[in-house]
């Protein structure tokens, strides 16, 4: 059973410059909330328990955004504003602990989830990558269902979309043959 995602968030965040010159990609916000809380939430209703953020010095931001901020809190509660209040202290779902741990370079996504082998063990876990947003409009997300397909068969799984060309420097490719779209594939 899987219950541990690990969320590689170290990196220099190139494909979202200039916004992420000044803030991590990952703190780029979806209409009032950053993507990464989209990513956590997503793992948490799939049953993950435990998500170990993958971070760098300068990415501070992130954990702070997770953390409880007792200052903030304290005045909400004051001035009675409640939904606020609710709202701040929900990010984190409470059966949910957020871990870090840093990767000093930049050296790729094998290299970041191999930085959260201490927090990981021998357990069985997912790989996120929250500066990605998956379109979630079934009842049971995609990693519920990919968690699903991995219980009984034990076999790696990896979620991918076809793109064009010109952005395979950008991402991870994946060559597909037994799909009936064959062809490279943006790795997500």
């Amino acid at each position: 059973m899987i219950k541990k995602a690990i969320l590689p968030v170290a990196g220099l965040g190139t494909r979202f410059l200039s916004a992420s010159k000044s803030i991590p990609k990952e703190m780029v916000t979806v209409v009032n909330r950053p993507a990464i809380e989209y990513g956590v939430k997503e793992a948490a209703a799939a049953g993950i328990e435990q998500s170990i953020l993958v971070t760098h010095s300068s990415k501070a931001s992130i954990e702070n955004y997770f953390d409880r901020n007792f200052e903030l809190e304290t005045t909400l509660e004051n001035k009675k504003k409640f939904d606020l209040f609710k709202e701040i202290t929900e990010i984190l779902p409470p059966h949910v602990s957020m871990v870090s741990v840093r990767q000093s370079q930049p050296l790729g996504l094998g290299h970041a989830v191999l930085c959260a082998k201490d927090v990981i063990g021998e357990d069985d876990f997912a790989v996120l990558l929250p500066d990605v947003l998956v379109k979630d409009s079934d009842p049971v997300n995609d990693l519920s269902l990919m968690i699903q397909s991995f219980n009984p068969s034990q076999a790696s799984q990896i979620m991918v979309k076809a793109g064009p060309d010109h952005l395979v420097d950008q991402y991870g490719i994946e060559e597909v043959t037994a799909s009936p779209a064959e062809g490279k594939c943006i790795v997500m």
